[in-house]
């Protein structure tokens, strides 16, 4: 489910408001200090157009009084950012819908051309993880040496993938909202939902709302019965089956892989820590594959499942019918013996 179907169940109130306003607040007090690039975090944070456009807003201000007035002007006369000479998207230099080496050659030639430009000037990357190893290089080259009147915007959505040598030359913002706004959020709009399941879709997919809301309207119930069948199969000491109801009920293979490999971190975790496990719902499961799983054979179904979910997201062409497979036959021989 992508943004656009499931925009309709986010409604900004209040809470969001002061979220929004406390990290603004947080980034204009940094550039009071000094002028470092910031990398921004907004993996699935929903107002992320809101934020930095109220930041985009404020550098290009050229009504400031002070760092505490902008919004109270009657009209913004940066009401379209992106029509700003003085702020610079490295998307704009995009030719074959990829940014690649020559795209940020030309968009640091750029930072270079505005470095003696008295104006403040934002320079903006919306995603540093669409960058290959080579142009995050370059990117790095220019991150110490520019004027005051620069101002470098790096947003990412995996920082997992982000070089240290860029994290620890620019000031890092994460962005999330705390697990008791976000189950008061999806509570009130899906009322009829157990709170059980609201919590079971939190600690899955944790701060991912799309996920999150996707799980409550369309794979509660397919996981559910995945692990129920998983169980039977476990019990009948017989995988055969469990691929063809995979099948029929045309449950996808990166929702089964996403189940599992949590499924086997609980296991990790469940003799000292049931508390923090995942998968609440799947206690009777999860002691079941404790008697038959040692920690080294749980290592190699979590690598192995590992190994598939890079392999999908390296070729989404790849048939995902023989992952399927493969990872079935391999659970079988793991978990019976065979």
């Amino acid at each position: 489910m992508d943004f656009i179907k499931v925009k309709k169940y986010f409604n900004l109130n209040m809470n969001d408001f002061l979220y929004i306003d406390k990290k603004f607040n947080e980034i204009i007090s940094i550039y009071k200090k000094k002028r470092i690039p910031l990398l921004i975090d907004l993996n699935n944070f929903i107002y992320k157009n809101i934020l930095l456009n109220k930041i985009f807003k404020w550098i290009l201000c050229i009504n400031k009084i002070n760092y505490n007035t902008c919004g109270k002007c009657n009209e913004c006369i940066q009401s379209n950012i992106n029509l700003n000479i003085n702020f610079i998207n490295i998307n704009n230099f995009i030719i074959d819908k990829t940014i690649n080496i020559e795209v940020v050659k030309i968009f640091i030639k750029k930072i270079y051309r505005y470095n003696n430009s008295k104006n403040n000037t934002i320079f903006y990357i919306p995603n540093l993880n669409l960058l290959n190893d080579i142009s995050i290089n370059l990117i790095l080259n220019i991150l110490e040496n520019y004027n005051n009147n620069i101002f470098i915007i790096i947003c990412c959505k995996n920082i997992n993938n982000i070089p240290n040598t860029i994290i620890s030359r620019c000031f890092y913002i994460k962005t999330y909202i705390k697990n008791k706004l976000l189950i008061r959020f999806i509570k009130n709009e899906f009322k009829n939902i157990d709170i059980k399941i609201i919590n079971i879709a939190i600690n899955i997919y944790e701060k991912s709302y799309i996920n999150i809301i996707n799980f409550l309207i369309n794979n509660y119930n397919k996981r559910t019965f995945f692990f129920n069948f998983f169980y039977v199969s476990l019990i009948n000491n017989n995988f055969s089956n469990l691929l063809i109801n995979i099948n029929k009920n045309n449950i996808k293979i990166y929702d089964i892989l996403y189940w599992l490999i949590y499924l086997f971190k609980d296991l990790l975790i469940i003799k000292t820590k049931i508390e923090y496990i995942k998968n609440i719902d799947q206690i009777i499961l999860i002691n079941k594959l404790e008697k038959i799983l040692s920690v080294d054979n749980i290592f190699k179904i979590i690598d192995n499942i590992t190994y598939h979910i890079n392999n999908i997201k390296k070729n989404k062409y790849i048939n995902k019918s023989i992952i399927k497979y493969n990872i079935i036959i391999f659970l079988e021989k793991i978990l019976l013996n065979k």
